[in-house]
């Protein structure tokens, strides 16, 4: 997505950009997993300017952006783009069997190019707030360049 936002707006490189997914999924008596949310950018320059914001229209499956200018655009294959992303969570979600009827996904990723990448990358995975027996988990990742920190909760189903 960076990648096309940087063509359209005419920009050289990249200084930096920030993704957020936000997906709600559950799953009725019946096949498939449905998965609904949005996905936003924030793209910008060396400078440190913002360049462009794109999100996404949950209903259109179309990612609309504008630019530092004020200028709107559209990016084309955004449909593919976002049925990608759900498809994706929807397979890895089935592969976690019945356990879970609805699950909330919410994940932020970060990438300064102008950084280092470091030989140890931090990584961490926790369970948040353990005594009020909600299943809440934290996954963060730190490379220096990369960085993404994505947290779910689920409800158990019903099902037996």
């Amino acid at each position: 997505m960076a990648k096309k936002v940087q063509e359209k707006v005419n920009l050289t490189e990249i200084g930096e950009y920030f993704t957020e997914i936000n997906l709600r999924c559950n799953e009725p008596d019946k096949e498939p997993m449905q998965c609904v949310g949005y996905i936003k950018t924030t793209l910008y320059s060396k400078d440190k300017n913002k360049v462009a914001e794109c999100r996404s229209d949950p209903l259109s499956y179309k990612i609309k952006c504008i630019d530092y200018s004020g200028r709107s655009f559209e990016l084309s294959d955004s449909s593919s783009l976002i049925g990608g992303i759900e498809s994706s969570i929807s397979e890895l979600l089935r592969d976690m069997g019945e356990k879970y009827n609805n699950i909330n996904i919410g994940a932020g990723a970060s990438m300064y190019l102008d950084k280092p990448i470091k030989d140890n990358p931090e990584i961490s995975i926790y369970k948040v707030n353990p005594e009020i027996g909600e299943d809440i988990y934290v996954l963060s990742y730190n490379n220096g360049r990369f960085n993404i920190t994505m947290a779910w909760q689920s409800e158990e189903s019903s099902k037996s």
